[in-house]
């Protein structure tokens, strides 16, 4: 288990107050600093399902919840989210949402257009463009900085530099599944160092692999060492997954759980989710995969966010130990 011991950090954002402190009902073990909209879901068939909870923060929540009671999430949510679906998150999930900040936009939500191979468009409305879904870090409840686990989907510069802090001052855990923004903002040609201090970094093998222009998984991960981070786990959705333990260099594959599969709208996010908590709670870069794989495999098998209870910790914990049994090193 990590233990979150670390030396004071004397980086501007530690002495932030919060914008939102004073509406924290609860610390939170694990917080998600991501995005929250609706999504209207098109499928190759011609079946359609609108107006559903989506971004990466819900479904990251999500995968938390699979494994930790205490979740919270950051996200600017504008006007026109629907009431009841914030009581669903908030009541239902039970993940609190002290760190929701009223958006700089009217309203969003979100068309994902499937083809037959599961590739997407997405088609944004509402903001114009992805820089302004992201919450400044002085807007962070005062409360949450303190978890012992944070997971990042596209921080920029600003916010990467807010998420080391609170690893310095507190030994949490990073979790960063994407970085687009930091690479945009100023012309990274390479990948070195871009990630240090990070735990986890999980990118999309499709995404991964147009960025690094690598033609294979492991040739991937092999290019994405250098970035930084101490864990690469590469999603490669029906495929599972390939986490590598970087400093020692050791990989494993991790199966997708065998499950219905109805939509796989934020599988990717809820993998991320419990990766993080796998890693907090065990250390283990391998069974950390586990725990992403179940907390995904909860996603995929409904439309729209699954409703935690006992009954799925249960079930999870079950899952956890089958796929620990099929995990494989490549050679």
């Amino acid at each position: 288990m990590i233990v979150n011991t670390a030396p004071t950090c004397d980086n501007k954002f530690a002495r932030l107050p919060g914008a939102r402190g004073a509406c924290v009902r609860m610390s939170v073990d694990y917080f998600t600093y991501s995005g929250l909209w609706i999504n209207d879901l098109v499928f190759p068939d011609g079946r359609t399902k609108m107006g559903l909870i989506g971004g990466g923060g819900a479904e990251a929540a999500i995968g938390m919840r699979v494994w930790s009671d205490a979740v919270g999430l950051v996200a600017h949510v504008a006007p026109d989210f629907p009431a009841d679906d914030r009581r669903f998150l908030a009541e239902t999930c039970g993940i609190d949402l002290s760190g929701l900040v009223p958006a700089p936009y009217e309203r969003f939500r979100l068309w994902l257009l499937y083809d037959d191979d599961q590739r997407r468009i997405e088609v944004m409305r509402g903001p114009r463009d992805w820089s302004q879904v992201r919450v400044p870090p002085a807007q962070a409840p005062a409360a949450y900085h303190n978890a012992r686990g944070i997971h990042a989907v596209e921080p920029d510069a600003a916010q990467l530099a807010f998420l080391r802090c609170l690893k310095a001052a507190h030994g949490t855990a990073l979790c960063v599944e994407s970085f687009t923004a930091l690479c945009a903002a100023d012309g990274h040609a390479s990948l070195e160092g871009l990630l240090d201090g990070v735990d986890i970094f999980s990118p999309d093998l499709a995404d991964a692999m147009e960025r690094t222009g690598t033609a294979t998984p492991r040739a991937c991960l092999d290019h994405l060492q250098p970035t930084g981070a101490d864990v690469l786990a590469l999603r490669m959705g029906a495929e599972g997954s390939l986490v590598r333990h970087v400093p020692t260099g050791r990989t494993w594959h991790i199966p997708a759980v065998p499950t219905r599969v109805v939509d796989v709208t934020g599988a990717g996010n809820a993998y991320c989710g419990g990766c993080l908590i796998g890693w907090v709670e065990t250390g283990d870069a391998a069974r950390a995969g586990c725990y992403g794989a179940v907390a995904a495999s909860f996603l995929i098998e409904q439309f729209a966010l699954p409703r935690p209870d006992a009954a799925m910790r249960v079930e999870a914990e079950a899952r956890r130990e089958r796929v620990w049994q099929a995990v494989t090193r490549p050679v």
